[in-house]
């Protein structure tokens, strides 16, 4: 692994001999949804003191990846913005909020906790 992959490893990447087709019919019926996070409340969040010194990306905003749907129709996904937390979207409009977990790690990558915020 350290040979391959280690710090002294020449770069690699995968070659491409042929360009991966399209299907321009089934592209045409695709649909882009883009999500948006509402902003945290002063104090909370992003806007929490704790976060708001940590030199990273998605300090002070949220950003959503990982979109997945349950068998209700509700839009979960994860959160990159600090805190790290798991995001549930009402599927309703009128209902629509915002539930949160954050998300602990520990120093093991294996071990990941999701309590309430």
């Amino acid at each position: 692994m350290v040979k391959n992959f280690g710090p002294d490893a020449k770069p690699r990447a995968v070659r491409i001999d042929q360009e991966m087709p399209f299907d321009e019919a089934k592209l045409g019926k695709a649909m882009y949804i883009e999500y948006y996070l509402p902003p945290d409340p002063p104090g909370q969040g992003t806007n929490s003191p704790e976060y708001n010194k940590l030199q990273a990306g998605f300090v002070g905003r949220r950003a959503g990846q990982d979109v997945r749907f349950d068998a209700d129709g509700n839009v979960w996904l994860t959160d990159r913005g600090y805190p790290h937390r798991l995001v549930k979207l009402d599927r309703v409009p009128e209902h629509r909020k915002t539930t949160c977990c954050r998300i602990r790690r520990t120093a093991s990558t294996k071990s990941t906790s999701i309590r309430p915020a």
